[in-house]
């Protein structure tokens, strides 16, 4: 029998619990079998012993033998398969077996109450988009959203090859490697790229700007490429982003304009619950687009020193390995202490 078990958020942690609940009351459990076996001996030597000595075989029947059969046989003896379903972090349920009866059904029972409950509520009380009720766009969802904004990529070639030239001289060179008048702290805190550099603006420096239309290449100076270039960055920011980006984190509705709307209250109401002064998606979105593009410009560094280029998500692939193949040492040390620990016990006692 299968039960299912919603949740928003948290999916992995039920995950683990629920794994290791199917570990333990699996057939023939190397641990919970033995254990149950003396549980179950030691309880009816018991029950046994306090019947006899009381001269009442009732007590036997009534305070241990049935409730023991009860409860064993009918809540945690049959096996069933659990279904978590993240409304969040999870892409499609993921399943585990071995689960009690007993625990499955009254967890999704529970559950799947909330769940329902709630979806009635919004099919009468909001407004009918299914595609933006808050089971789908709520604040997890915006956390997850918020997430998410650090993937967002210039897309334009000629607007990222101008971006990367512009931080490079404009911000990187006279303010981080410089340090001019002492901004480099300032520099390095500062949640307003372009908006710094405004205030700002380095002498002296300037970059080779490539024309949106002709492809033309002319010099600029800092102070007037940042307006094209800021320019450029609003014209990445559109409608069109949002709604990309909606459906990048599995938000979709065909009315658009509600579309980004949501998204943009979701995403504010997370970032306020965090405690963030800029609460505004787009300011998010340009900020990640130009970091992105620093990055990039870092890498094209990195190249003309035939160094390899730093990817973020193979780094991160890279940590999540480490963590798995250390998991799995642990795994292989405790199975060896499994087998070695009797033959070890028998030598010393020898």
């Amino acid at each position: 029998m299968d039960y299912v078990i919603y949740t928003f958020g948290g999916g992995d942690l039920l995950w683990h619990v629920f794994n290791g609940i199917g570990r333990v009351f699996a057939s023939n459990s190397e641990y919970f079998t033995p254990v149950g076996h003396l549980a179950l001996t030691i309880g009816g030597i018991w029950a046994a012993t306090r019947a006899i000595f009381r001269g009442n075989i009732g007590i036997f029947a009534m305070e241990w033998f049935f409730p023991s059969i009860f409860i064993f046989t009918l809540l945690f003896a049959p096996k069933s398969t659990v279904w978590l379903k993240d409304e969040v972090s999870m892409s499609a349920p993921v399943k585990v077996d071995n689960i009690p009866i007993g625990i499955a059904m009254f967890a999704s029972l529970s559950s799947q109450t909330s769940y329902f409950v709630s979806k009635m509520l919004e099919n009468h009380l909001l407004p009918a988009y299914e595609g933006l009720s808050s089971r789908k766009t709520g604040i997890m969802f915006g956390a997850k959203a918020v997430a998410k904004i650090r993937d967002v990529q210039i897309h334009d070639p000629v607007t990222l090859t101008n971006t990367k030239e512009f931080l490079r001289q404009c911000f990187m060179k006279p303010y981080i490697i410089g340090n001019i008048l002492g901004k480099k702290a300032a520099a390095q805190q500062t949640n307003d790229i372009i908006g710094f550099i405004e205030q700002n603006i380095p002498n002296n420096f300037g970059i080779y700007y490539r024309e949106p239309s002709n492809l033309a290449i002319s010099f600029k100076s800092c102070r007037q490429a940042t307006p094209l270039i800021k320019a450029a960055i609003h014209k990445e920011l559109n409608e069109g982003l949002l709604t990309k980006f909606a459906a990048a984190i599995g938000v979709q509705s065909d009315q658009s304009h509600m579309l980004s709307q949501r998204l943009k209250v979701m995403t504010g109401d997370t970032l306020k619950y965090l405690q963030r002064e800029q609460q505004d998606i787009h300011e998010w979105m340009k900020q990640a687009m130009l970091l992105n593009a620093n990055r990039e410009s870092y890498d094209d560094w990195r190249e003309k020193f035939s160094l390899s280029r730093i990817y973020p998500n193979l780094v991160s692939m890279h940590a999540i390995r480490g963590l798995f193949q250390k998991s799995f040492s642990y795994l292989v040390a405790g199975e060896m202490a499994a087998h070695m620990m009797p033959i070890l016990q028998s030598v010393f006692l020898h």
